[in-house]
């Protein structure tokens, strides 16, 4: 392993539905299409785009959940076949549905405890020791971990899933729609939670959403998606401020109309983008 090598780095990834019957009959067309970007260790990026521009099928084939149809996702300069255990225990996945991902047969306690029994060496003490810290962490109660999900709150359960994500102490948390799916309490909390450790210990996240105030508060870098391919790519303050593509341009009109926010200026801007761009 290089390490010059970035955290990921995708290159050329393409993506569709895995049926081969479908595709040679009706050449079923790409859901991602030639995804090339990377991001540094300790960097957080933020994922956008319209309800079909692939964000959830992105977020998945980085989580290892899909398998690419062509190209190369590498961690740190590997393949996850050449190291499964890298990609398993270093990037960590937080579901949009945090509720049935939770087992309800499983007390909180074991649901913590089976990523630790899979990839890593801890004994007993240890584990415990640790998924007290974690819960604490997510403002839990160690006293929790003797509960089954049932009967947790709504917003318990999610911050057991985010506990789940963070038991190892990953390198990276991906998150497909749920952080803005959080209340709002829980939310500014989680937000908080993420700055911290990715100051600490440099922890990147990697979230998909339709807050562009979320995303303008957590992530670095922020990448727009348009119908399955990358629109724009960079630094999210300055994307967020001078959008350059019609997709990026209409998503922030789109956002401050719904939520009638005092932003003018950035409708203003908006406004010239479209005229600029034809829109």
């Amino acid at each position: 392993m290089n390490s010059g090598d970035p955290l990921i780095r995708l290159s050329g990834v393409c993506y569709r539905e895995h049926s081969p019957w479908f595709s040679r009959l009706f050449r079923a067309e790409y859901i991602l299409k030639d995804i090339s970007f990377s991001l540094e260790d300790g960097e957080s990026m933020a994922v956008v785009g319209d309800e079909d521009s692939g964000k959830s099928e992105l977020i998945a084939l980085i989580a290892g959940l899909l398998e690419p149809t062509r190209g190369r996702i590498l961690y740190s300069g590997q393949t996850a076949a050449a190291n499964p255990r890298n990609r398993a225990r270093n990037f960590r996945m937080i579901f949009q549905d945090q509720e049935t991902s939770l087992n309800r047969k499983l007390r909180i306690r074991d649901i913590l405890q089976i990523p630790l029994l899979i990839n890593t060496g801890m004994d007993r003490r240890e584990r415990l020791e640790r998924i007290a810290d974690t819960l604490n962490l997510v403002d839990l109660p160690e006293s929790i971990a003797g509960r089954y999900p049932s009967e947790l709150s709504h917003g318990q359960m999610k911050r057991v899933s985010f506990a789940r994500a963070l038991i190892l102490n990953p390198r990276v948390i991906l998150a497909d729609k749920s952080i803005s799916s959080f209340d709002p309490n829980l939310r500014a909390h989680i937000c908080n939670m993420l700055l911290r450790l990715q100051k600490e210990r440099r922890i990147s996240s990697i979230i998909t959403t339709s807050d562009l105030d979320l995303v303008r508060n957590i992530s670095d870098r922020l990448l727009v998606l348009d119908r399955g391919e990358i629109v724009e790519f960079g630094d999210t303050r300055k994307i967020l401020s001078a959008p350059q593509s019609p997709t990026a341009t209409r998503l922030l009109m789109n956002y401050y109309n719904e939520y009638r926010c005092d932003a003018d200026h950035v409708l203003e801007r908006g406004r010239k983008a479209v005229k600029h761009h034809e829109f």
